[in-house]
């Protein structure tokens, strides 16, 4: 029988009502999951159990979390067979895709799950989603960091909550759910490794029509490491000389720049149009078909653990996971 290393984070299917809301409880979440009307009638695997202290609401997640998810995972790789995070969903997918970043030769499966609705609502989809992350657990071909939810199971490095309410909160908006019937290789070779991952200043720069240019001369002037353009369809960008001298002494600041599309389902191709040939023309580089989220934590474990700008570029045109489906 396969044993599993329970981690749980925090996240609304353990939280509790309170005067001011939803809020996470210690211990509420273990003792459900081990108490004897669960277990009756759900037959659960082996599991250890490790509860983070203080537990958390996923928006109060940091990069310093991230590194102590990895650690113990690193810390327990060779006593389990697999892994199961239990975290709250408003940056469920920033924290799959960074660990899925950080986590280097996974060849065995790391399963991140959690509820819309906290385990104390008669409707919750939190025993659901915890007996399927479970059941994903139990399969060989599965070697890499994924999301289970609402039935279904994402590539954590490829996915984004689109839904504040409705059980079916998360899409994988290129790639769409992982097939198990594939074998996932581990993302490397060798034994497991890990990058860590410290805070990094990003600058993120929405376009839309009539924008001011003092956003980005305020990020051209900080202190940040790469800006990330939210552009329009397929890479396009305002035909304005002025943005593209400030994204030249952007450059001249070493700042690496990111050109995203704001399409839920992106694919950036700059040379479609004229408008993004002059932000491949100002050496820009294209996200392809990766989400916000992968964009934000894959460069934020390059800064962590590159100095190179160069080897940070080149590495980010280079898959390291699922981040860039076709």
């Amino acid at each position: 029988m396969k044993k599993t290393l329970v981690l749980y984070t925090g996240g609304t299917i353990g939280m509790k009502p309170s005067v001011k809301g939803l809020v996470p409880v210690t211990g509420f979440f273990e003792k459900y999951l081990r108490s004897q009307d669960f277990c009756r009638s759900h037959k659960l695997p082996d599991f250890d159990f490790i509860e983070f202290k203080p537990v958390l609401d996923s928006s109060q997640m940091q990069p310093q979390t991230w590194n102590d998810i990895a650690d113990q995972i690193v810390a327990h790789y060779d006593d389990y067979d697999g892994f199961m995070i239990i975290h709250g969903t408003d940056t469920m997918a920033y924290t799959s895709s960074a660990l899925s970043f950080m986590l280097r030769n996974l060849d065995k499966p790391v399963v991140m799950t959690g509820a819309m609705y906290s385990i104390v609502d008669p409707g919750s989809d939190g025993p659901g989603n915890i007996l399927g992350a479970f059941d994903a657990l139990m399969f060989p071909a599965n070697q890499q960091v994924c999301v289970y939810f609402a039935g279904h199971l994402f590539p954590g490095s490829h996915i984004t909550k689109m839904d504040s309410m409705d059980h079916d909160a998360f899409a994988a908006p290129v790639s769409g759910p992982l097939d198990l019937r594939i074998h996932y290789n581990k993302t490397g070779s060798g034994d497991i490794s890990l990058f860590q991952a410290q805070t990094t200043h990003i600058d993120i720069l929405h376009f839309y029509p009539g924008a001011s240019l003092s956003t980005l001369e305020n990020m051209v002037a900080s202190d940040s490491k790469a800006i990330v353009l939210r552009s329009y369809g397929s890479g396009n960008g305002p035909d304005n000389p002025d943005f593209y001298d400030l994204l030249k002494q952007a450059q001249q600041k070493q700042k690496l720049i990111i050109n995203s599309s704001q399409c839920f389902r992106p694919l950036v191709n700059m040379a479609r149009y004229g408008a993004g040939a002059q932000l491949l023309d100002s050496g820009a580089i294209g996200s392809q078909t990766m989400t916000l989220e992968a964009i934000i934590t894959k460069l934020t474990v390059l800064f962590s653990n590159f100095k190179e700008l160069e080897t940070i570029k080149q590495q980010f045109e280079t898959p390291w996971a699922m981040e860039y489906p076709n």
